[in-house]
């Protein structure tokens, strides 16, 4: 973790030449080498560009940070978890060679991230790629729905075709979407808890639907499905004639 994260006056973190173990640059703190970047204070602002050179993004590294959008250098193959945490960046551009982003629900790097509007990765990612500010794994012949930013504009969403979606983090706070479509064309069968901090939010489900479920199990109670934490006044949606709403009708 971030040693400074919640010091959100920290303008700074200076280290004397002689340090064997850390490096600062522009007031930000990295390993001797540059080869992590550890922490972005607090009221640093304006763009920031990760320096070539930089391997990794440490945990919660920008955390709490004011920076308005960040852009990250060609040598960044990793980004570890909450790297983002409470950032109030509006952007962030992935290069082409990140090849990981944590997978852990619950711990997503955008957890926070109210302000975040769009997300871009460049052309030539093996691993990732993004359409209208969206960020999405390649998994394949199909993609999987990682962060729908909190801020992007829209109240409508529908799953594109051959697209699952992350458990817990693909919809996490998000302030003007009202109504999300689960598409026959993105194939998704089994539907795993989806949408985190939101209000007023309607899930409509294909009929191809049949299984709601968190990351381990198969659950029938619609309560304890599709939506996590903190979410009010949101309802799910099913066909009628669906095999998911018959099991449903069973079990009660």
């Amino acid at each position: 973790s971030n040693a400074f994260a919640g010091c959100s006056s920290l303008e700074k973190v200076t280290v004397p030449e002689n340090n064997e173990n850390y490096i600062s640059v522009d007031g930000c703190l990295y390993s001797k080498d540059m080869r992590n970047l550890i922490c972005v204070p607090a009221k640093k602002t304006g763009k920031f560009a990760v320096p070539y050179n930089v391997y990794s993004i440490a945990p919660m590294a920008f955390f709490g940070s004011n920076v308005d959008s960040v852009v990250l250098s060609n040598s960044v193959k990793r980004i570890d978890v909450c790297a983002f945490a409470k950032c109030a960046m509006k952007s962030l551009t992935i290069s082409k060679s990140l090849g990981n982003i944590p997978g852990t629900s619950g711990m997503s790097i955008f957890t926070g991230c109210r302000n975040l509007a769009e997300i871009n990765v460049k052309s030539g990612n093996a691993y990732f790629t993004s359409k209208d500010g969206v960020l999405y794994r390649l998994r394949g012949s199909k993609k999987e729905l990682v962060c729908y930013p909190a801020a992007k504009k829209g109240k409508e969403f529908k799953i594109p075709k051959k697209c699952d979606i992350y458990s817990g983090e693909a919809f996490n706070g998000c302030k003007y979407l009202k109504k999300i479509v689960i598409t026959p064309e993105s194939g998704i069968k089994n539907l795993p808890v989806i949408a985190k901090n939101c209000n007023n939010v309607k899930v409509y489900l294909s009929s191809k639907v049949k299984m709601l479920r968190t990351d381990y199990n198969e659950i029938l109670d619609t309560d304890d499905a599709i939506f996590g934490i903190n979410t009010k006044k949101c309802k799910v949606y099913v066909k009628k004639n669906s095999k998911l709403i018959k099991k449903l009708k069973a079990y009660d």
